[in-house]
Protein backbone atom coordinates (compact mmCIF):
# COMPACT_ATOMS: atom_id res chain seq x y z
CA UNK A 1 0.00 0.00 0.00
CA UNK A 2 2.67 2.33 0.99
CA UNK A 3 4.63 1.49 -2.65
CA UNK A 4 1.19 2.07 -4.10
CA UNK A 5 0.41 5.76 -2.38
CA UNK A 6 3.86 6.88 -3.42
CA UNK A 7 3.55 6.28 -7.10
CA UNK A 8 -0.11 8.09 -6.73
CA UNK A 9 2.25 10.37 -5.30
CA UNK A 10 4.84 10.32 -7.86
CA UNK A 11 2.55 10.73 -10.36
CA UNK A 12 0.33 13.45 -8.89
CA UNK A 13 3.40 15.83 -9.40
CA UNK A 14 4.34 14.20 -12.38
CA UNK A 15 1.27 15.90 -13.88
CA UNK A 16 1.80 19.20 -11.84
CA UNK A 17 4.66 19.78 -13.74
CA UNK A 18 3.37 18.36 -16.83
CA UNK A 19 0.05 20.99 -16.52
CA UNK A 20 2.59 23.71 -16.25
CA UNK A 21 4.88 23.22 -19.05
CA UNK A 22 1.53 22.57 -21.21
CA UNK A 23 -0.53 25.24 -19.82
CA UNK A 24 2.77 27.86 -20.28
CA UNK A 25 2.61 26.33 -24.22
CA UNK A 26 -0.98 27.26 -24.72
CA UNK A 27 -1.32 30.25 -23.15
CA UNK A 28 1.90 31.84 -25.41
CA UNK A 29 0.35 30.28 -28.37
CA UNK A 30 -3.11 32.04 -27.63
CA UNK A 31 -0.43 35.23 -27.06
CA UNK A 32 1.51 35.20 -30.16
CA UNK A 33 -1.55 34.28 -32.05
CA UNK A 34 -3.60 37.49 -30.62
CA UNK A 35 -0.36 39.40 -32.26
CA UNK A 36 -1.05 38.19 -35.74
CA UNK A 37 -4.68 39.25 -35.27
CA UNK A 38 -3.52 42.61 -34.55
CA UNK A 39 -0.68 42.67 -37.39
CA UNK A 40 -3.01 41.07 -40.06
CA UNK A 41 -5.56 43.83 -40.50
CA UNK A 42 -2.59 46.51 -40.70
CA UNK A 43 -2.85 45.84 -44.77
CA UNK A 44 -6.20 44.53 -45.02
CA UNK A 45 -9.50 46.54 -45.85
CA UNK A 46 -11.75 43.88 -46.07
CA UNK A 47 -14.98 44.36 -43.91
CA UNK A 48 -15.75 40.67 -43.86
CA UNK A 49 -12.32 39.90 -42.69
CA UNK A 50 -12.32 42.23 -40.30
CA UNK A 51 -15.31 41.23 -38.65
CA UNK A 52 -14.40 38.05 -38.53
CA UNK A 53 -11.04 38.91 -37.11
CA UNK A 54 -12.75 41.09 -34.08
CA UNK A 55 -14.67 37.90 -33.78
CA UNK A 56 -11.69 35.42 -33.13
CA UNK A 57 -9.83 38.19 -31.31
CA UNK A 58 -12.22 37.88 -28.23
CA UNK A 59 -13.06 34.33 -28.22
CA UNK A 60 -9.19 33.81 -28.28
CA UNK A 61 -8.96 36.39 -25.23
CA UNK A 62 -11.69 35.09 -23.31
CA UNK A 63 -9.76 31.47 -23.58
CA UNK A 64 -6.83 33.23 -22.85
CA UNK A 65 -7.75 34.66 -19.95
CA UNK A 66 -9.81 31.57 -18.88
CA UNK A 67 -5.83 29.24 -19.00
CA UNK A 68 -4.48 32.14 -17.14
CA UNK A 69 -7.43 31.60 -14.19
CA UNK A 70 -6.86 27.79 -14.55
CA UNK A 71 -3.03 28.48 -13.70
CA UNK A 72 -3.70 30.90 -10.96
CA UNK A 73 -6.00 28.61 -9.59
CA UNK A 74 -3.59 25.36 -9.34
CA UNK A 75 -0.73 27.44 -7.92
CA UNK A 76 1.23 26.75 -10.80
CA UNK A 77 4.10 28.82 -11.98
CA UNK A 78 4.23 29.73 -15.63
CA UNK A 79 7.27 28.03 -17.65
CA UNK A 80 8.65 31.37 -20.09
CA UNK A 81 10.40 30.68 -23.30
CA UNK A 82 13.20 33.36 -24.29
CA UNK A 83 11.83 35.78 -27.27
CA UNK A 84 15.48 35.56 -28.44
CA UNK A 85 15.33 31.97 -28.85
CA UNK A 86 11.87 32.06 -30.96
CA UNK A 87 13.09 34.78 -33.53
CA UNK A 88 16.69 32.94 -34.01
CA UNK A 89 14.50 29.84 -34.98
CA UNK A 90 12.26 32.55 -37.40
CA UNK A 91 15.54 33.92 -39.21
CA UNK A 92 16.63 30.67 -39.63
CA UNK A 93 13.57 29.43 -41.61
CA UNK A 94 13.66 32.77 -43.63
CA UNK A 95 16.98 31.61 -44.37
CA UNK A 96 16.22 28.81 -45.45
CA UNK A 97 13.71 29.62 -47.61
CA UNK A 98 15.59 31.83 -49.96
CA UNK A 99 16.49 28.57 -51.69
CA UNK A 100 13.04 28.09 -53.01
CA UNK A 101 12.61 31.40 -55.08
CA UNK A 102 16.44 31.18 -56.38
CA UNK A 103 16.81 30.90 -60.02
CA UNK A 104 18.27 27.34 -59.62
CA UNK A 105 15.33 26.25 -57.98
CA UNK A 106 12.87 27.39 -60.59
CA UNK A 107 14.90 25.94 -62.92
CA UNK A 108 14.11 22.68 -61.65
CA UNK A 109 10.48 23.18 -63.29
CA UNK A 110 11.58 24.73 -66.69
CA UNK A 111 14.09 27.23 -68.41
CA UNK A 112 14.31 30.51 -66.97
CA UNK A 113 14.24 33.74 -69.46
CA UNK A 114 17.52 36.00 -69.36
CA UNK A 115 15.79 38.49 -67.71
CA UNK A 116 13.54 36.65 -64.87
CA UNK A 117 16.38 34.33 -63.73
CA UNK A 118 18.57 38.08 -63.29
CA UNK A 119 15.33 39.80 -61.41
CA UNK A 120 15.07 36.62 -59.27
CA UNK A 121 18.93 36.80 -58.43
CA UNK A 122 18.95 40.36 -57.46
CA UNK A 123 16.14 39.79 -55.25
CA UNK A 124 17.28 36.22 -53.20
CA UNK A 125 21.03 38.13 -52.18
CA UNK A 126 19.18 41.56 -51.78
CA UNK A 127 16.82 39.40 -49.10
CA UNK A 128 19.49 37.62 -48.24
CA UNK A 129 21.41 40.98 -46.65
CA UNK A 130 18.18 41.94 -45.33
CA UNK A 131 17.99 38.36 -43.59
CA UNK A 132 21.47 38.52 -41.81
CA UNK A 133 21.15 42.18 -40.87
CA UNK A 134 17.29 40.92 -39.02
CA UNK A 135 19.78 38.08 -37.67
CA UNK A 136 22.07 40.84 -36.34
CA UNK A 137 19.19 42.45 -34.93
CA UNK A 138 17.87 39.61 -32.95
CA UNK A 139 21.40 38.93 -31.77
CA UNK A 140 21.83 42.58 -30.65
CA UNK A 141 25.24 42.78 -32.87
CA UNK A 142 24.53 46.10 -34.51
CA UNK A 143 24.25 49.48 -32.94
CA UNK A 144 21.24 50.35 -35.15
CA UNK A 145 19.60 49.38 -38.16
CA UNK A 146 21.20 50.84 -41.66
CA UNK A 147 19.43 49.41 -44.92
CA UNK A 148 21.52 50.34 -47.87
CA UNK A 149 20.03 52.25 -50.43
CA UNK A 150 19.75 49.71 -52.75
CA UNK A 151 18.14 47.17 -50.75
CA UNK A 152 15.05 48.99 -52.42
CA UNK A 153 13.08 46.67 -54.31
CA UNK A 154 12.62 48.55 -57.18
CA UNK A 155 14.76 46.43 -59.48
CA UNK A 156 12.50 46.50 -62.65
CA UNK A 157 9.35 44.96 -64.11
CA UNK A 158 8.69 41.33 -66.02
CA UNK A 159 6.62 40.47 -68.97
CA UNK A 160 3.12 38.74 -68.45
CA UNK A 161 5.11 35.27 -69.65
CA UNK A 162 8.19 35.68 -67.15
CA UNK A 163 7.31 32.30 -65.55
CA UNK A 164 5.94 29.17 -66.88
CA UNK A 165 2.49 27.02 -65.75
CA UNK A 166 4.62 25.42 -63.48
CA UNK A 167 7.00 27.98 -61.95
CA UNK A 168 4.20 30.32 -60.81
CA UNK A 169 2.61 27.85 -58.96
CA UNK A 170 5.88 27.44 -57.17
CA UNK A 171 6.90 30.44 -56.86
CA UNK A 172 3.61 31.26 -55.32
CA UNK A 173 3.85 28.70 -52.87
CA UNK A 174 7.56 30.59 -51.77
CA UNK A 175 5.91 33.56 -51.55
CA UNK A 176 2.64 32.82 -49.02
CA UNK A 177 5.14 30.16 -46.78
CA UNK A 178 7.76 33.19 -46.74
CA UNK A 179 4.84 35.81 -45.95
CA UNK A 180 3.73 33.51 -43.07
CA UNK A 181 7.14 32.59 -41.58
CA UNK A 182 7.58 36.31 -41.79
CA UNK A 183 4.58 37.46 -39.97
CA UNK A 184 5.75 34.98 -37.09
CA UNK A 185 8.50 36.42 -36.64
CA UNK A 186 6.89 39.92 -36.21
CA UNK A 187 3.74 38.36 -34.16
CA UNK A 188 6.72 36.82 -31.70
CA UNK A 189 8.52 40.18 -31.82
CA UNK A 190 4.96 42.69 -31.10
CA UNK A 191 4.71 39.44 -27.85
CA UNK A 192 7.46 40.23 -26.17
CA UNK A 193 6.77 44.36 -26.02
CA UNK A 194 5.13 45.46 -23.14
CA UNK A 195 2.65 44.50 -21.53
CA UNK A 196 3.87 41.05 -22.77
CA UNK A 197 2.78 37.86 -21.35
CA UNK A 198 4.98 36.10 -18.65
CA UNK A 199 5.23 33.02 -20.74
CA UNK A 200 8.01 34.93 -22.77
CA UNK A 201 10.92 36.67 -21.29
CA UNK A 202 12.90 39.44 -23.43
CA UNK A 203 16.41 40.59 -23.60
CA UNK A 204 15.34 43.14 -25.68
CA UNK A 205 14.14 46.72 -24.71
CA UNK A 206 11.73 48.70 -26.93
CA UNK A 207 14.50 50.31 -28.71
CA UNK A 208 16.14 46.87 -29.85
CA UNK A 209 12.81 45.44 -30.47
CA UNK A 210 12.01 48.24 -32.74
CA UNK A 211 15.05 47.38 -34.72
CA UNK A 212 13.92 44.12 -35.39
CA UNK A 213 10.52 44.59 -36.40
CA UNK A 214 12.00 47.28 -38.56
CA UNK A 215 14.08 45.04 -40.55
CA UNK A 216 11.02 42.68 -40.74
CA UNK A 217 9.30 45.70 -42.58
CA UNK A 218 11.95 45.62 -44.87
CA UNK A 219 11.52 41.83 -45.85
CA UNK A 220 8.03 42.80 -46.31
CA UNK A 221 8.91 45.24 -48.71
CA UNK A 222 11.27 42.92 -50.76
CA UNK A 223 8.02 40.44 -50.74
CA UNK A 224 5.78 43.07 -52.12
CA UNK A 225 8.11 43.91 -55.03
CA UNK A 226 8.41 40.02 -55.59
CA UNK A 227 4.29 38.97 -55.54
CA UNK A 228 4.09 42.77 -57.40
CA UNK A 229 6.41 41.68 -59.97
CA UNK A 230 4.86 38.32 -60.69
CA UNK A 231 1.65 39.26 -59.94
CA UNK A 232 1.21 36.81 -57.01
CA UNK A 233 -1.82 36.76 -54.39
CA UNK A 234 -0.12 36.91 -51.31
CA UNK A 235 -2.79 38.48 -49.39
CA UNK A 236 -1.79 39.51 -45.27
CA UNK A 237 -5.20 38.07 -44.26
CA UNK A 238 -4.25 34.29 -45.85
CA UNK A 239 -1.01 34.55 -43.46
CA UNK A 240 -2.86 35.86 -40.19
CA UNK A 241 -4.99 32.64 -40.84
CA UNK A 242 -1.99 30.58 -41.43
CA UNK A 243 -0.40 31.82 -38.26
CA UNK A 244 -3.91 31.86 -35.80
CA UNK A 245 -4.45 27.87 -36.97
CA UNK A 246 -0.72 27.22 -36.11
CA UNK A 247 -1.31 28.78 -32.69
CA UNK A 248 -4.06 27.25 -31.84
CA UNK A 249 -3.43 23.82 -33.36
CA UNK A 250 -0.23 23.74 -30.90
CA UNK A 251 -2.70 24.86 -27.68
CA UNK A 252 -4.96 22.06 -28.31
CA UNK A 253 -2.35 19.37 -28.69
CA UNK A 254 -1.24 20.80 -25.19
CA UNK A 255 -4.63 20.93 -23.72
CA UNK A 256 -5.80 17.41 -25.13
CA UNK A 257 -2.92 16.00 -23.71
CA UNK A 258 -3.19 17.40 -20.40
CA UNK A 259 -6.91 16.53 -20.23
CA UNK A 260 -6.26 13.22 -21.32
CA UNK A 261 -4.05 12.84 -18.35
CA UNK A 262 -5.91 14.75 -15.87
CA UNK A 263 -8.65 11.99 -16.63
CA UNK A 264 -6.53 9.05 -16.44
CA UNK A 265 -5.66 10.13 -12.76
CA UNK A 266 -8.59 11.06 -11.89
CA UNK A 267 -7.66 14.91 -11.45
CA UNK A 268 -10.16 17.40 -10.51
CA UNK A 269 -9.31 19.47 -13.10
CA UNK A 270 -10.22 17.18 -15.85
CA UNK A 271 -12.77 18.83 -16.85
CA UNK A 272 -11.61 22.36 -16.80
CA UNK A 273 -9.21 21.26 -19.40
CA UNK A 274 -11.91 19.24 -21.31
CA UNK A 275 -13.48 22.66 -21.61
CA UNK A 276 -10.69 24.39 -22.69
CA UNK A 277 -9.54 21.63 -25.42
CA UNK A 278 -13.10 22.20 -26.62
CA UNK A 279 -13.13 25.72 -26.69
CA UNK A 280 -9.33 25.86 -28.58
CA UNK A 281 -10.85 23.56 -31.12
CA UNK A 282 -13.59 26.14 -31.78
CA UNK A 283 -10.78 28.76 -32.23
CA UNK A 284 -9.45 26.55 -34.39
CA UNK A 285 -12.13 26.41 -36.64
CA UNK A 286 -12.47 30.36 -36.84
CA UNK A 287 -8.77 30.38 -37.64
CA UNK A 288 -9.73 28.46 -40.75
CA UNK A 289 -12.56 30.61 -41.22
CA UNK A 290 -10.39 33.46 -41.08
CA UNK A 291 -10.15 33.63 -44.98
Amino acid sequence: MSLRLDVVYAMTNMLAALTALKLSIAARAYWIGLQALDLGPAAANAPAFQSKTETARREMRLALTAIERLVAEMELEWQPIPADRQLRTQVGLLRDALHHASPEALRGFGDLKPATADYLSIWTQSVTMAIETLAEAVEGTVAEVALRESWTPDIGGLDANALNRCQRPALHGFASAFAAELLLAEAQGQAALPPGHPTISSPYDGQEMARILAVACTLEAWLGALTSAFTLSVPRCASTATIVHRSMHDALECLRQLSSAASVLGDTRASALAGLSVTTSHNLMLALNLT
